[in-house]
């Protein structure tokens, strides 16, 4: 193979590049009275998290620091790291240095979360539901419920089928230890807390 053909850029058959379509709400983002604060870098690190080609339908998903600073174009020490400590700070993401996974936590205010509860997608969403952090799992699925009320049942049926059969014994005591016991939930987060109980009675036998 010739070195420009190792080289070319994927397209697909009619010539344009591949890759996979993201959308971004622009008065989520330039109207968002969060971002009022942020500087033009902590908006360029947050559009890029939004579109990052690590990301999938839950936008909880694994990064490399190497490469995202590559693709920015920044220093991992003096750019990257300080500016994602301000994103975190704000509540925009979460970051768990132990497994490199990133959670974008306005996810839901430029995708549609009802479609991770579809017939297409509520699949890959509970695999990547097991992969995440199993700290973030109780708050991802609290504010999941509040925006998808109507499909939240579905994918925490579908988690219910998938835990055993996919967790190990180690992931396994690792969410039973994430997941709180409540007596009396809360009103904002009863359904999600209702059905994570469910789960751990599940895991405990």
């Amino acid at each position: 193979m010739s070195e420009a053909k190792k080289n070319r850029i994927p397209t697909s058959s009619k010539g344009s590049l591949q890759g996979r379509q993201r959308t971004i709400c622009d008065k989520c983002l330039w109207s968002y009275n969060r971002l009022h604060g942020c500087t033009v870098e902590d908006k360029y690190l947050l559009i890029y998290f939004l579109t990052s080609p690590y990301s999938n339908i839950t936008g909880v998903y694994e990064i490399k620091l190497a490469s995202v600073a590559a693709e920015l174009g920044w220093d991992v020490e003096t750019q990257f790291k300080p500016v994602l400590k301000r994103l975190v700070d704000e509540g925009l993401v979460d970051y768990d240095e132990e497994s490199y996974f990133v959670w974008v936590k306005v996810w839901w205010d430029h995708n549609v979360p009802s479609q991770a509860a579809g017939e297409r997608l509520i699949g890959k969403t509970v695999e990547e539901l097991l992969r995440m952090p199993a700290k973030w799992l109780q708050n991802y699925l609290a504010d999941y419920s509040a925006r998808a009320p109507s499909k939240v049942g579905r994918l925490y049926n579908l988690l219910d089928q998938r835990l055993r059969s996919q967790l190990t014994e180690q992931s396994k005591a690792n969410l039973l230890n994430s997941i709180p016991d409540q007596s009396q939930p809360d009103n904002e987060h009863h359904a999600g807390s209702v059905h994570l109980q469910r789960i751990k009675e599940i895991l405990s036998c």
